[in-house]
């Protein structure tokens, strides 16, 4: 297994970031320009097209929290139609449209703290249709319908007896669009990731997200959020780190399995997991597989014995296209591609 180099077309190169097209096996990226350009790209024909280009969110400069500067990220739908970039560690973002050509919604979390946390958004698709989960206040979570910005969690506002001492943080979706997991912090501070059903939430309670019964808080650690996790399939997930305080957390992994039900298994009163030392920083996973990237490169990891199984030096991926079973790293001439 060797490490693709792609070099980007001239009018690409020096991107600020690019986000998986998931929809098929081929690897295509929307890639997300200095002035705004939205590309898809090929990256085994090496072929692009420019699909529109947008104002990027704009809102004051803050003094980076922690080492997290305020930078764009880029989102998109598995089925290429949608895109959203917002600004992790900041308050604002916007979708849009790609076949339209249109911007859908402005997206607008709050400056609560925001600095503390990147901007709380993901899509998934359910019942064939394509939705976003999406901060509207640091508290408060909703879903809208991207094609129109129709609310489809409408109810009444947090303080009316459902409201959370949570400030909401980085989302990942489970790859079959049933769960979703928020990397939290609560005062003084310490990071409560949590788990719910993105199911139960749009069919039956619109508060599940805030006191539903699949709502499921998985660790408590002092001082410690913004680090890596990730869906390895509809039935597991890792959360990066083994420890309850980041003076003492170690490199590490803690699995969680769901059961039949859907549910995490509690045990004593805590989220039933195992543990293996060793990963560290972005965190990504696929079938039995952990991979993990940070400075040296990337590991592979069995997630049954949690034994290494492979090291790649000096490749150090922040992207998952889990359809076309690949890892990416931007640089500012190529995009870097490991197939697994």
């Amino acid at each position: 297994m060797t490490v693709l180099r792609t070099p980007w077309p001239p009018k690409l190169a020096s991107p600020i970031e690019v986000a998986p097209l998931g929809a098929r096996h081929a690897s295509l990226w929307l890639v997300l320009g200095r002035s705004g350009e939205l590309t898809l790209f090929d990256a085994d024909g090496g072929t692009s097209s420019e699909k529109m280009t947008i104002a990027l969110p704009e809102e004051p400069t803050r003094e980076p929290w922690n080492g997290h500067a305020m930078t764009p990220q880029l989102h998109a739908s598995a089925d290429g139609r949608f895109a959203a970039i917002a600004n992790d560690f900041g308050q604002r973002g916007l979708v849009v449209d790609l076949e339209r050509r249109a911007v859908t919604m402005e997206l607008d979390g709050q400056d609560e703290d925001c600095e503390t946390v990147p901007f709380s958004l993901a899509f998934f698709d359910i019942d064939g249709a394509c939705r976003l989960v999406h901060r509207t206040a640091w508290n408060r979570l909703d879903i809208s319908d991207p094609a129109t910005g129709t609310l489809l969690t409408d109810r009444g506002p947090t303080s009316s007896g459902h409201d959370l001492d949570y400030y909401h943080g980085r989302l990942e979706v489970s790859p079959d669009g049933a769960h979703v997991l928020d990397d939290g912090w609560v005062w003084h501070p310490a990071g409560i990731p949590t788990v719910w059903s993105l199911r139960r939430w749009l069919r039956e309670n619109p508060w599940e997200s805030e006191v539903g019964p699949s709502r499921c808080e998985l660790a408590i650690r002092t001082h410690y959020w913004n680090h890596g996790m990730c869906w390895g399939s509809p039935r597991w997930f890792a959360l990066a780190g083994i420890g309850d305080d980041d003076d003492t957390i170690v490199d590490g992994a803690l699995i969680f399995e769901l059961d039949d039900t859907g549910s995490i298994p509690m045990v004593d009163g805590r989220a039933r997991h195992r543990a293996f030392a060793g990963p560290a920083g972005n965190l990504f996973g696929d079938g039995d597989r952990l991979f993990s990237s940070d400075p040296t490169g990337l590991s592979i990891w069995d997630i049954g014995d949690g034994a290494r199984v492979q090291h790649v030096p000096s490749f150090c991926p922040t992207r998952h296209h889990r359809a076309a079973r690949e890892l990416a790293q931007i640089t500012a001439d190529a995009l870097l591609r490991f197939r697994y």
